[in-house]
């Protein structure tokens, strides 16, 4: 039994085939982009004292992490003691504070909502020496907006070459 197929047909598979393998690598795919550090704050003698740091963002849509490496990144050169006590607002909303902080925790990592502009406020406690180095990070799982597929529904080409473009955000 022999089959023919339409051209239009097999160039509106191809492409749909290729929109589908497109989407499902981005979903498994999503990679992480920094907006905000690592930036590293260092307890210093006398009181405590609150240090505030201005970020922003493009596309505030997707979802943000803040992560907290106690005693900084082992990269660094500026590994330090443990914080016992600190207190990080992002936006005014507190996002971790003394109880999330010990000589015991390594790393933290919290949600965080966050806008087109944003203030990051951070409080060490505890005795000087203490560093910890923070970051913030999204999660870039937006599909690409597709322009143009040709040819168009219905057209045939005589050299079966489809094109695509894309955007992505």
């Amino acid at each position: 039994m022999r089959y023919h197929f339409n051209k239009t047909v097999i160039i509106t598979l191809f492409c749909s085939i290729l929109l589908l393998c497109s989407g499902l690598i981005n979903i498994s795919q999503a990679n992480e982009f920094t907006v905000f550090g690592p930036q590293n704050y260092v307890r210093e003698t006398g009181g405590p004292g609150v240090v505030t740091d201005n970020f922003s963002v493009s596309n505030p849509n997707t979802q943000f992490t803040l992560k907290v490496y106690n005693g900084g990144l082992e990269d660094d050169t500026s590994i330090g003691e443990y914080v016992s006590s600190s207190e990080i607002r992002v936006n005014g909303a507190l996002i971790v504070g003394p109880s999330n902080f010990n000589q015991n925790v390594q790393s933290l990592e919290e949600p965080v909502t966050i806008q087109s502009e944003n203030e990051i406020n951070v409080e060490l406690r505890g005795k000087p020496g203490g560093v910890i180095t923070v970051l913030v990070v999204g999660v870039d799982d937006s599909l690409p907006v597709i322009n143009s597929i040709t040819p168009a529904n219905g057209v045939t080409l005589p050299d079966l070459q489809p094109t695509m473009t894309a955007e992505l955000y």
